[in-house]
């Protein structure tokens, strides 16, 4: 109904009168309500993508992931998080498995009351100690690939192998006998 009303006295104007969509509304009201338990809960979009660059995919997938740590009243945290954690990492790009890495680090560094600097001093300090670089190989040790900018971390990366210099793929081998 509102493109249509919203037309009306411009040259694209339709000619619908508004009690003509409006049954439109109602069915397309009923169809969503039939869908509402599969609904993430963001009902609305946000300029603010343009500031935390979360993909669309990932936004909902890291709200979801926000609401089950019970973070959701820190969401609007965790955002600026992920665009801290982003540009600790080298302003990446972000497709699945990276932009997950990303929004693990940032919920990690929410839940702990971290900023990326907390975790830089962790990683200069100790290393091998930090646990997401235990936990998970992810873009810490440079595994989602070489990236244009290198956070001022340990020699050797945060992780005992260190940054990868080359793709991954390169390393691995053709099968044989098949």
């Amino acid at each position: 109904g509102v493109p249509g009303t919203a037309s009306q006295t411009t040259s694209n104007d339709t000619g619908l009168s508004v009690a003509a969509l409006e049954p439109f509304s109602g069915y397309w009201r009923r169809v969503r309500a039939l869908y509402s338990d599969r609904e993430s809960g963001l009902l609305a979009g946000s300029a603010a993508v343009y500031e935390h660059q979360v993909p669309g995919g990932q936004y909902t997938n890291l709200f979801q992931q926000c609401r089950s740590l019970g973070q959701l009243d820190q969401w609007e945290d965790v955002l600026e998080t992920y665009a801290a954690v982003n540009k600790m990492l080298g302003d990446i790009v972000k497709v699945t498995p990276s932009s997950k890495c990303v929004g693990d680090l940032a919920l990690f560094l929410v839940a702990n009351h971290w900023s990326t600097a907390d975790l830089l001093d962790e990683c200069r300090r100790d290393p091998k100690g930090v646990p997401p670089a235990r936990v998970h190989p992810g873009p810490l040790p440079g595994q989602a690939g070489p990236s244009h900018f290198r956070p001022p971390l340990p020699e050797g990366g945060v992780h005992r192998d260190g940054p990868r210099s080359r793709r991954q793929g390169r390393q691995a081998h053709p099968r044989r006998g098949r």
